[in-house]
């Protein structure tokens, strides 16, 4: 089945939703997503069997094609089971528009849902980054550009970039395919990319070899920072930038305590319940050793300022 040219224009001026043959339906090459969990394919074949395409997808017209009349910008896990079930692929239609915008579409409708995996999203953060759109605004603006189409935060996109920095021993550890056991958490992987390459390794092979816990491995590779002073190198980091990356810690440990603050006594009460002893413990302890944390670094910080007044102080005089 195809669809004539009125028609195609008819779907796009109306911005109709339509039944579309799923053979009609070319996968955009661009596509954010590559990885789709197998069981999560199957429970949405379950349901699309069972009660249909609740959802509809979204896709551009090729008004060249032949069979394959329309390229998709969003819903390919629906497109796919909607392949193996042999029915149409419901999706609302658009123009064709330029390919950087039809991915910057893909990523806003793709990559703030859950279950992509954190190379997938380095890669779409790394192409929005370098599109022509971003690379043509001022340099000290492109960042914040970059997080806008997230609808993140500069430090998330700066994160996402840094994955690049990692070796691809590591990087491989990031595939969902790897078992959970042997994968490299997220938040390890953030801190890696900020050693040199020959380093990287050799330090997450002392973490696994000790079998550190999260807390202890970031202090370890904190202690290889300081030792090599790598954070009186950083590369692309001003003292604006670790003044901002100061200001957003001390944010998000008072945003975080609120949110604690604001349950009542009874429900940490039922919070706790279901714990067991050890648990309830460990986090104990693991608050204490926080709040040093904080302590200590307020100290650093009332210090730094102290010698910024005497310094200020002597200029004058």
């Amino acid at each position: 089945m195809t669809f004539t040219s009125q028609q195609l224009r008819e779907f796009v001026e109306e911005q109709r939703v339509v039944d579309i043959p799923w053979r009609c339906v070319r996968r955009f090459k661009g596509q954010p997503r590559t990885y789709f969990d197998p069981r999560k394919l199957r429970e949405l074949q379950e349901s699309i069997a069972e009660k249909g395409q609740e959802t509809v997808g979204k896709v551009r017209v090729l008004w060249s094609g032949t069979e394959q009349q329309f390229e998709l910008i969003d819903g390919e896990r629906r497109l796919k089971v909607c392949s193996l079930l042999d029915r149409p692929f419901r999706a609302l239609v658009e123009d064709a528009q330029d390919p950087e915008e039809q991915y910057e579409k893909s990523v806003r409708a793709n990559l703030n849902r859950a279950d992509h995996t954190p190379l997938e999203i380095a890669r779409a953060v790394e192409n929005i980054r370098m599109s022509k759109r971003i690379t043509s605004l001022p340099t000290g603006v492109q960042i914040d550009a970059t997080a806008r189409v997230f609808s993140k935060s500069a430090s998330w996109v700066q994160s996402y970039l840094s994955l690049a920095r990692l070796v691809p021993d590591l990087r491989r550890l990031l595939e969902p395919t790897v078992k959970k056991k042997n994968r490299i958490p997220l938040v390890l992987a953030f801190r890696l990319s900020t050693l040199p390459r020959d380093e990287q390794l050799i330090q997450w092979k002392r973490i696994t070899s000790r079998k550190l816990g999260l807390i202890h491995a970031q202090r370890l590779i904190d202690g290889v920072i300081l030792k090599k002073g790598l954070h009186k190198h950083r590369r692309g980091r001003k003292p604006a930038d670790e003044f901002a990356l100061i200001r957003r810690f001390s944010d998000k440990v008072q945003q975080d305590a609120g949110a604690v603050l604001d349950m009542s006594d009874a429900h940490l009460v039922r919070v706790f319940t279901s714990r067991t002893e050890r648990d309830r413990q460990a986090l104990l302890q693991d608050l204490a050793m926080a709040a040093q944390a904080v302590d200590r670094v307020r100290q650093r910080l009332k210090q730094a300022v102290k010698e910024v007044r005497a310094a200020v102080a002597t200029a004058v005089a």
